[in-house]
């Protein structure tokens, strides 16, 4: 049998990155926009720039006085970087966020979309709201829980969390920012295993990039990046320790601190709490033996009273506060 990537060898490197290029109804396009702006939302309700400690200056982060009523948390400890995600199900129920806690764990790992995927597979005995384990679901093992799951988050994953959610059988994952130092490898990984010639194989998440789903949130972060990167000499420096030591850095998770990368969150969260539906009754077709889909009104609803959740008690999703 042909290895998946033996009929890649011997073609341009490009046709392993290519986007996916499934095509979404104008429903679809809504429904992925209603969780990308709660993740938003929920992004800029917790977003913190002190990165390395309240002490300093930190010349390009956003002013307390100027995000309060959005932001109160940006000045407090950091617990780790601005980059979140948020699961849901195939009916339109969201299961559950999470945050990067690298900080907290003093660990490179942290990952939101790895702290999620465990999480989740840590309710999937719960008899709550999502129940992947009741008699009515066939989805009633752990090698299929999440296959009908798609992942929201706020950075395209890297290598560590596509694996993650490739084992986990995620379906899809939507990703509001392009991270150029992971070098579209959930393209790569999707591309390799999406084979319909072989229905053993584990499938990779198939990759949506925000601007598929009829958001700019995606370019607006991109040319806010390439910008931070461009003027890291010769703008203000990214951090100014108490002895006046200046600190310049090109890193994504540092310009995820900046007011140039809080303003398109905080555009993209203002257009979910005003979002009027276009397409307000569609839903997706009913897959397994649950009561069917939410449709897009009622999945707007579900979204804003998760978002209330997660700003009031969720705490950035972790229990460690």
């Amino acid at each position: 049998m042909e290895e998946p990537i033996e009929e890649f060898l011997k073609r341009p490197l490009e046709d392993l990155i290519k986007p996916s290029h499934s095509k979404l109804s104008r429903g679809e396009k809504e429904r992925h926009r209603i969780y990308s702006g709660a993740l938003a939302e929920i992004i800029e309700n917790y977003w913190c720039g002190t990165k390395y400690g309240v002490k300093g200056e930190y010349p390009l982060n956003p002013r307390r006085s100027q995000w309060d009523d959005n932001c109160p948390h940006l000045e407090d400890e950091y617990r780790g970087h601005n980059i979140a995600a948020l699961a849901v199900d195939h009916d339109g129920y969201i299961i559950d966020f999470d945050f990067n806690h690298n900080q907290i764990f003093d660990s490179s790992v942290e990952h939101a979309e790895a702290r999620l995927i465990k999480r989740v597979f840590s309710l999937t005995q719960l008899q709550d709201s999502w129940n992947v384990a009741s008699a009515d679901n066939p989805a009633d093992k752990y090698s299929n829980a999440l296959s009908r799951v798609t992942v929201y988050t706020s950075l395209e994953s890297c290598t560590q969390c596509t694996g993650i959610m490739m084992l986990g059988r995620v379906k899809r994952v939507v990703y509001l920012q392009t991270d150029p130092g992971m070098y579209h490898v959930g393209d790569l990984f999707h591309t390799l295993t999406a084979r319909k010639d072989n229905p053993d194989y584990i499938v990779a998440p198939e990759p949506v990039s925000a601007t598929k789903i009829g958001m700019n949130l995606t370019n607006d972060l991109d040319t806010a990046f390439r910008g931070f990167v461009e003027e890291r000499h010769t703008a203000q420096p990214f951090f100014i320790d108490e002895e006046g030591e200046e600190l310049r850095t090109s890193s994504i998770t540092s310009f995820l601190c900046t007011e140039a990368a809080l303003a398109p969150f905080s555009r993209a969260a203002q257009a979910f709490r005003d979002m009027e539906l276009e397409v307000p009754k569609y839903r997706p077709a009913k897959e397994g033996k649950t009561d069917g889909p939410i449709s897009n009104k009622c999945a707007l609803r579900e979204a804003r009273e998760f978002v209330e959740y997660a700003k009031k008690k969720g705490s950035r999703g972790t229990p460690h506060r």
